[in-house]
């Protein structure tokens, strides 16, 4: 009995810890000047957020499943290795010290954010099916982990866990869903190419043609980013 408490209450401690590092990960550093506020002069901690903020959610992924700028794509949608090497190090190595049980866990799902939620991530955006987003356990995680990431692209300043959802709900930044909320979601999974406000997203190829019927063939786009 005791070996079972010992394991549950490890298991709880290690998931609240990962899921706050991610949740203060994405508010603090990849949404908010706070972490660049401490080290002003980190350009890797500036490159973050503006991969993240600026580009991931404000010039690129206008549709939350697709992108059609071949570079643009990528960007800001992988949380680097290096990241879970400092929690591993900074969080997972002192736990060793206090309880190896609870350390351990927290080793587990260091390994396995870096993994799966970074796949997740990237099957989400892309819109693509692999075999692990349709089996039973991890189908059904990833179909609600998805519906909670695209509330935060809705609201940008709510759902900021994304894999291990906790924190949003303790610190109050939990979405509220919204008809236009639905309404994106159902024009987003019938296929629709639409903004976060359900509204049509001209690809670049379809502006230049728009251009050439208003007599305007002297203007070129340089690259297929949409544009809303």
């Amino acid at each position: 009995m005791l070996l079972i408490f010992h394991n549950i209450l490890s298991f709880g401690i290690a998931y609240a810890g990962m899921s706050f590092a991610e949740y203060a990960t994405h508010r603090w550093m990849l949404h908010m000047n706070t972490v660049v506020g401490f080290f002003p002069n980190t350009q890797f901690v500036k490159d973050r957020l503006k991969d993240h903020a600026v580009s991931h959610h404000s010039h690129f992924y206008k549709c939350f499943r697709r992108e059609d700028h071949p570079e643009g794509k990528h960007v800001g949608l992988f949380i680097p290795v290096s990241f879970y090497v400092y929690l591993l190090i900074a969080v997972g190595g002192p736990l060793l010290f206090v309880d190896w049980l609870t350390a351990a866990y927290f080793v587990a799902f260091t390994v396995g954010h870096y993994f799966v939620w970074n796949k997740f991530h990237e099957v989400m955006h892309f819109d693509t099916l692999p075999w692990y987003v349709l089996v039973p356990v991890s189908g059904w995680w990833f179909r609600f982990v998805e519906y909670y990431h695209f509330l935060h692209h809705q609201h940008r300043n709510k759902n900021f866990n994304a894999f291990l959802p906790l924190w949003d709900w303790l610190l109050s930044t939990l979405a509220e869903e919204t008809e236009l909320d639905r309404l994106v979601w159902r024009l987003v999974n019938a296929g629709e190419f639409v903004d976060r406000k359900g509204r049509p997203i001209l690809t670049a190829p379809a502006i230049c043609a728009a251009l050439l019927e208003n007599n305007q063939p002297e203007r070129r786009l340089t690259c297929s980013s949409t544009i809303s």
